[in-house]
């Protein structure tokens, strides 16, 4: 039994509540907090393909931003087909290879918001500071995320969910 009180607990995201932020997203909603400079080569938010990847993912916040590009399996092409999760995980049990597909036909991963290699430093934010940036957007875009206690891990929380639903699908990490 879960233990934690009601403000401590994580909700999840709705169907509708992932609809609405694509869509924002998708449409060019401004999610730049922050003053610094956050967008990629292809004129990408860092916020946003955060957002995006934790969606399609199920991944924790510390796991992404502390992705470097080496951590992409790219196809021929060079597009990103799964990431390497190692590193900043829980525990050892944590690391995984996690498939990239099914994203919006709009959302393209801009691997340049990323750092080269692991021991670079970060781009952008400190490993402190992304996660507020980040938790602030989502309050900006879906203003019921306060009231609902939802941040960026209930994306997490959302993905298992939706997993959960099918056979052979190992929602433990």
């Amino acid at each position: 039994k879960d233990k934690r009180s009601d403000n401590d607990k994580r909700g999840t995201f709705t169907n509708e509540q992932c609809h609405r932020i694509l869509d924002l997203i998708h449409a060019g909603f401004s999610c730049n907090n922050s003053k610094r400079r956050t967008y990629g080569d292809d004129g990408e938010s860092l916020v946003q393909q955060l957002i995006v990847l934790g969606m399609f993912t199920g991944a924790r916040i510390a796991e992404l931003q502390d992705l470097a590009k080496e951590d992409f399996l790219c196809d021929a092409n060079g597009a990103p087909k799964g990431i390497y999760i190692h590193g900043a995980v829980k525990n050892s049990a944590s690391e995984r290879l996690i498939p990239l597909g099914d994203f919006p036909k709009w959302f393209k991963l801009d691997l340049s918001l990323f750092r080269t290699c692991r021991n670079e430093d970060y781009k952008y934010f400190t490993k402190d500071t992304l996660g507020k940036e980040v938790n602030k957007t989502i309050k900006k875009i879906i203003p019921e995320a306060l009231e609902d206690n939802l941040t960026f891990h209930s994306f997490r929380h959302s993905f298992e969910t939706r997993a959960s639903k099918y056979e052979n699908i190992n929602t433990t990490h």
